[in-house]
């Protein structure tokens, strides 16, 4: 779940993410990249909304997934 300008939009992951992936939704989708090694650090997040123009956008950061 994802707060989008000021909605939570639920997206729903394509596969098991614990190791990074994509999760998706109508008109929109999140790509997970951890980073190398033990550290997390140097993970990216691409968040990415199709339509006319499509846009795109990324961070970096830390990524944890706890199940």
């Amino acid at each position: 779940m994802t707060k989008i300008s000021g909605s939570l939009v639920m997206f729903g992951a394509e596969g098991d993410i614990s190791d990074g992936g994509v999760l998706g939704t109508y008109g929109g989708q999140l790509t997970i990249t951890p980073g190398e090694g033990d550290s997390a650090e140097d993970a990216t997040l691409l968040f990415e909304l199709s339509g006319d123009p499509a846009l795109a956008v990324g961070f970096m950061g830390y990524w944890t997934c706890k199940t």
